[in-house]
C-alpha cells in the first residue's frame, strides 16, 4: 500500500500489469518467463501463483469461513482493474496492518473474493485442485517444484517442526529439487541461517 501510494496512482495506471509480492518467498527456482507466458494467454483481471482453499471456521476471526483466495506472496493485477476506482478504494479503506493475522484478515484472505464479487475475474498458475491439500505451496511444496513452480515459501524451512514432521514436509527434498533446477541453494541456506532459529532448521 505504501509503495503504491508513494509511486503514485496516476503513474501506476500506465502499466498493463503490476505484480504485488512480498518477502515470504524465494526464487525464481525456475525462470518466470514460462509462467508469465502461460498466464498472458488468459483473459482475466488478476492472477496469482498459488491459492489457499476455503477453511471453516475462519482460523483468525470469529467468522464461519475463510474464503478460497490467491495467496498474497504474488498477485498480478492488470488493467482495467489496476486503473479502476474499485482498486483504489480497496487500498484506501484498508486498516493498518500490524501483525501476521492482520495481513491475512485485511488483505490476503479478502482480496480475491472482494474483487470477484465486483465482477473481476482471476486465475492461478497452480490451482488447488491439482494437489492433495488446502495449502499446496506449503504442504505440497516438493510436488509444486516438480511441476515447475518458480517459488518456494521461506516458512517451509523454519515452521513448527512438529507440523512439518506430521505433514512430511522435508526441507532437504526441496533443496535437492531446487539444486537440480540450477538454483543456488546457498542463497536459501545463508538467508535461513541469518533469520531462523537453529533448532528449527535442524
Amino acid at each position: 500500500k505504501t509503495a503504491m501510494e508513494s509511486y503514485g496512482w496516476d503513474r501506476l495506471v500506465e502499466f498493463d500489469e503490476v505484480v504485488l509480492f512480498n518477502a515470504t518467498i524465494m526464487g525464481p527456482v525456475y525462470p518466470f518467463e514460462e509462467m508469465f507466458t502461460e498466464m498472458a494467454g488468459r483473459d482475466i483481471d488478476f492472477w496469482g501463483i498459488t491459492e489457499h482453499d476455503e477453511i471453516r471456521p475462519h482460523p483468525f476471526l470469529a467468522s464461519s469461513r475463510m474464503p478460497r483466495h490467491i495467496q498474497s506472496h504474488w498477485i498480478a493485477v492488470r488493467n482495467p482493474l489496476l486503473s479502476s476506482p474499485d482498486f483504489r478504494k480497496y487500498w484506501d479503506e484498508m486498516p493498518p496492518i500490524r501483525s501476521y493475522n492482520d495481513s491475512i484478515q485485511w488483505h490476503e484472505s479478502r482480496f480475491t473474493e472482494y474483487f470477484g464479487k465486483l465482477g473481476y475475474t482471476h486465475a492461478v498458475a497452480y490451482p488447488r485442485e491439482d494437489y492433495p491439500s488446502r495449502n499446496p505451496v506449503f504442504d505440497n511444496a516438493s510436488m509444486l517444484l516438480a511441476d515447475g513452480c518458480p517459488i518456494l515459501k521461506r516458512r517451509n524451512f523454519f515452521h513448527d517442526p512438529l507440523y512439518l514432521d506430521r505433514h512430511a514436509i522435508i526441507g532437504a527434498d526441496m533443496l535437492e529439487l531446487a539444486e537440480k533446477a540450477g538454483y543456488d541453494t546457498d542463497l536459501i541456506l545463508t538467508n535461513l541461517a541469518r533469520t531462523s532459529r537453529p533448532r528449527d532448521l535442524v
